[in-house]
């Protein structure tokens, strides 16, 4: 059996030929490899079980960091786009079990986040439009 594009193999983190510019034959560049996604602690304190972080979450498995509202707890520590991967220590599983932990949460939290490279998100992130004015209908002939 031939190799049909390496169809059913996973994404090469590997360096890409590049054909050549001038279409040379036996010619290639080499791409350079895509930036890797890298994980870091992110600590956050929260004064109390009322206080709220300002930040939203969307998606399951590691949700997605989806908004952090601007001067939040979260603020200094999250971006758009991060995943979350555990609190405290605790694997998040899913969207309604991080807003569990985040919310039970007192104190210092401790969490493990994923920077994603560019380009690697599963998951897009909505832009939501601004809001239209219905246009008022004209006048009525006089």
């Amino acid at each position: 059996r031939g190799s049909r594009g390496g169809r059913g193999r996973g994404p090469s983190n590997g360096p890409l030929p590049v054909p050549a510019a001038g279409g040379g034959r036996g010619e290639s560049l080499v791409a350079p490899p895509l930036p890797a996604s890298t994980t870091r602690t992110a600590t956050l304190h929260k004064p109390n079980a009322h206080a709220r972080l300002g930040v939203s979450l969307s998606g399951e498995g590691s949700p997605l960091v989806y908004s952090v509202a601007a001067n939040s707890i979260a603020a200094r520590s999250l971006r758009v786009g991060q995943r979350l991967l555990s609190v405290n220590g605790v694997p998040v599983q899913g969207h309604d079990h991080a807003t569990s932990l985040l919310k039970n949460a007192v104190g210092h939290l401790r969490l493990e986040i994923l920077d994603e490279a560019p380009g690697q998100s599963a998951l897009p992130i909505p832009i939501r439009a601004p809001p239209t004015t219905p246009t008022p209908p004209p006048p009525p002939p006089r």
